[in-house]
């Protein structure tokens, strides 16, 4: 940082950098559970990401309409599959 940031960024850097710990010793003490949790935020994340691709592929003109739609229910899928299933998910 240089002189002229403003010092709520410090604070900021100093949260993120406590957050980051306490939740690296979440890690060390529940690892099971970390991994259904990172299996339900991507299944979360995939779900919103296919069904915006299945919006914009629908309402956008492009070449590749199709695709992105079809990459859309894809995602869309293997979102669900992840929060239906998320601990077979997690031991892959």
């Amino acid at each position: 940082m240089n002189d002229t940031s403003p010092g709520w960024k410090r604070g900021v850097l100093v949260g993120l950098g406590v957050l980051a710990i306490i939740f690296s010793i979440l890690v060390f003490i529940h690892p099971g559970m970390t991994v259904v949790t990172l299996v339900y935020i991507m299944g979360i994340t995939l779900t919103i990401v296919g069904l915006e691709k299945i919006i914009s592929g629908i309402f956008k003109r492009r070449r590749s309409k199709w695709g992105t739609v079809g990459l859309g229910v894809l995602a869309l899928i293997f979102g669900s599959l992840a929060m239906v299933f998320p601990i077979s998910t997690g031991s892959l």
